[in-house]
């Protein structure tokens, strides 16, 4: 009996041996499977992930490939197919090899703007069912990018104050006050209206007056920080703006506006007048005469008469008064694509509400016409949050005439094609004016613009003493002849919306861009 009690003692605890071996042995096998599991999943992730950042190289490169479209047919929206999309592409590595596809769907811009979607999605042939998408929003920069560009030279006399970016292709002199970058696509050059050497091509009279620049100034350009005259600063030797493109755009605009918007033909007199009103009509008149300001001068015992606006001494365009008088008329409603085209010159004035148009004025032959804009009274949004917009472009000047308000506003973009934005340089000097009341106007009081200024030629709506020739100060202290105080303020809202059909000025540019999916 004491045998096999022995017996089963030694199987008992050679049976116990074996669970806790058994419990290990499962452990490690347990274990053994989920590392095996964790590494086919992260394998699987692993080629994911790949798969998923070469679908995104390729919507990526969808996207470079538009933009490179776009800078070559720039109103191109259908990918060259005249077809509506979405637009499908191989795509082949940098040895030719076929790795993918990508699928671009395209919003093209609404009427009169630069603004185009696209989104394009990326898939690899390997995994076609692992897709990624890329979003970007692009935008033609316009002319209504600057506060006030200009392809001449420029002066911005004291009184001047300028809420915007400014750019000039040539040189530029600024004594008031810049609250935003002012920049000129010279490095140095030699200042009209200063007798000494070359001065820096953005440079300021204010005291203390600009140290001159070296003889050769090299880059970094050395330009004193003068925050009382240039807040945010001044720059030099920066790309320029082209303003013959605008020729080539006209007969584009001219199609445009006789097929969907208000295309006049030369009215036979003098021009048009175009009122805007608020409940999303325009008013257009025939100007049929003008009004005349006749001054007397007399000399010992003779006597003439001269119209006063022929003694203009900057300008050799002999304009009349610039103000309508006897006039035929007609109320339309707005253009729905917001294009008025006229040939003729075109007086222009009143108040939008919730509307976007340009006016265009524009003589045949488009490369070599003269038409011109005249603002006399105030031109105005109701609402300032981006939905109203006006543009005029004008083929040669835009000038605020000799019948100009004392005190008046224009809530517009401006551009001056191969004349210049201003007024008129209007002499005060001895004689008998007819009517008297022409006496009065030499020097008004204040203009403001609240948009964007181009001007191919110098701008200006004042003339400060001793300028070509001016009498003696005004009144309002250094303006002998216009406006004593120029409020320029940009409207930020003309970054990437300027107002329909306004002449853009570059290539395409990314507004936004995000990943999706």
């Amino acid at each position: 009996m004491k045998t096999r009690r022995r017996h089963q003692s030694k199987r008992t605890k050679k049976g116990s041996i074996y669970i806790p071996a058994i419990v290990i042995i499962t452990f490690f096998m347990s274990l053994g499977a989920s590392a095996m599991t964790y590494v086919l999943t992260q394998s699987r992730l692993a080629s994911q992930q790949l798969h998923r950042a070469t679908a995104f190289q390729i919507a990526d490169a969808g996207l470079e490939y538009y933009r490179w479209h776009l800078a070559h047919a720039q109103e191109d929206f259908q990918d060259g197919t005249g077809a509506p999309g979405p637009y499908l592409h191989s795509y082949s590595d940098a040895d030719g090899n076929h790795i993918g596809e990508f699928e671009l769907d395209i919003t093209a811009p609404p009427i009169g703007s630069t603004v185009v979607d696209i989104t394009s999605t990326g898939s690899s042939d390997e995994r076609p069912n692992i897709k990624k998408g890329v979003r970007a929003v692009l935008g033609r920069p316009s002319f209504t990018n600057f506060a006030v560009v200009a392809n001449d030279n420029m002066r911005f006399g004291e009184g001047t104050e300028v809420f915007g970016p400014i750019h000039s292709n040539y040189g530029l002199r600024f004594d008031g006050l810049a609250h935003n970058v002012v920049t000129s696509s010279e490095v140095t050059y030699d200042d009209p209206d200063h007798s000494d050497g070359d001065e820096w091509a953005v440079h300021t009279h204010v005291d203390p007056v600009d140290p001159a620049p070296p003889g050769t100034p090299a880059p970094p350009y050395a330009l004193e920080d003068r925050p009382d005259v240039f807040e945010v600063g001044r720059e030099v030797d920066v790309q320029g703006v082209n303003f013959s493109s605008i020729s080539a755009q006209l007969d584009n605009l001219q199609a445009e506006a006789a097929a969907n918007g208000i295309y006049l033909t030369d009215s036979g007199a003098e021009g048009y007048h175009v009122r805007f009103n608020t409940d999303d009509t325009v008013s257009i008149y025939r100007v049929n005469s003008q009004k005349t300001c006749l001054k007397q001068t007399c000399f010992f015992f003779w006597c003439w008469w001269t119209n006063y606006t022929s003694e203009n001494l900057w300008s050799v365009d002999q304009q009349a008064s610039f103000e309508y008088q006897d006039q035929d008329s007609a109320t339309l409603p707005m253009p729905t694509d917001g294009l008025i085209f006229i040939e003729d010159d075109v007086w222009v004035d009143g108040q939008i509400d919730g509307s976007r148009v340009t006016v265009v004025a524009a003589k045949t032959p488009y490369t070599s016409g003269n038409a011109n804009i005249i603002t006399n009274s105030e031109l105005r949004y109701t609402n300032y949050d981006g939905t109203d917009a006006i543009g005029l472009i004008a083929q040669n000047n835009i000038y605020a005439g000799f019948y100009s308000d004392d005190t008046y506003r224009i809530d517009a973009a401006l551009i001056a094609q191969k004349g210049r934005v201003g007024r008129l340089y209007y002499p005060a000097s001895s004689g008998t004016f007819s009517p008297a009341s022409c006496n009065q106007n030499y020097v008004r009081d204040t203009f403001t613009n609240y948009g964007a200024i181009g001007t191919n030629q110098r701008y200006g709506y004042a003339y400060v003493c001793g300028e070509s020739g001016a009498p003696a100060c005004a009144a309002c202290g250094t303006t002998a002849s216009g406006y004593c105080y120029r409020n320029l303020m940009y409207d930020d809202n003309f970054y990437f919306s300027p107002p329909p059909f306004f002449p853009a000025t570059d290539q395409y540019r990314v507004i936004t861009w995000e990943e999706l999916n």
